[in-house]
């Protein structure tokens, strides 16, 4: 999880002017196109003439963007929410909505732990037709990292082990399920695991460390 104490420039969680949810929807929905976007690239086979004529609109939209680019309007980090924690990253490259990037992967409290939801596409492939193992333990160290917040123990991954059980498809739905088993002084040990259907695909076990009182 990343650690916006170290933030730079544009990455500051200083007070902003308020959005109204009806901007803060229109942003998810352009940044949803342009993850559909990043999606259908990855399976383009097009004629010559048509991959020149797409990628002139592509960088004309770019230079179209570019005036309204430098300076994030959300914060790197809001309230969090037990029904939808990935609200609270709004940026983050594994449940952020605001980065085409993310999957993204749909967050919540359950019980004593936290589940995260996503259907990877193909721009998440490593081998054929399964998710590459990166993704795997990004979305492993997000969601555990939630689980040990939600616990008060927000700080850096200090360790992460992943044992990977089965491939991890893409167009299916995965769960990723995280809790924490034990607390000492600043530190929590967290392990997780991740299914589809009824299919284990991998374990997760991780420390994590609480920042210390400012």
């Amino acid at each position: 999880m990343s650690d916006s104490s170290r933030a730079g420039p544009l990455d500051t969680n200083a007070p902003k002017p308020a959005l109204l949810a009806e901007h803060v929807l229109e942003l998810e929905a352009f940044v949803q196109s342009v993850r559909v976007l990043c999606d259908r690239t990855v399976t383009l086979a097009a004629p010559i003439e048509t991959l020149r004529t797409l990628r002139a609109q592509v960088d004309a939209l770019s230079a179209a963007l570019s005036p309204h680019c430098g300076s994030r309007p959300l914060p790197l980090w809001a309230p969090p929410r037990a029904d939808d924690l990935g609200a609270m990253l709004p940026y983050t490259s594994v449940c952020g909505r605001l980065n085409p990037q993310a999957p993204p992967v749909e967050m919540s409290v359950e019980g004593d732990g936290v589940v995260g939801r996503v259907r990877f596409t193909d721009a998440y492939e490593g081998p054929p037709r399964a998710v590459h193992g990166g993704w795997v333990a990004a979305v492993h160290d997000q969601v555990l990292a939630l689980a040990a917040f939600q616990r008060g123990f927000g700080g850096p991954t200090a360790s992460l082990t992943i044992q990977y059980r089965s491939m991890t498809p893409i167009h299916q739905d995965v769960s990723f399920v995280a809790r924490v088993e034990r607390t000492e002084g600043r530190k929590a040990w967290v392990t997780g695991a991740s299914h589809a259907g009824d299919t284990l695909l991998s374990e997760a076990e991780a420390l994590f460390i609480r920042r210390p009182p400012r």
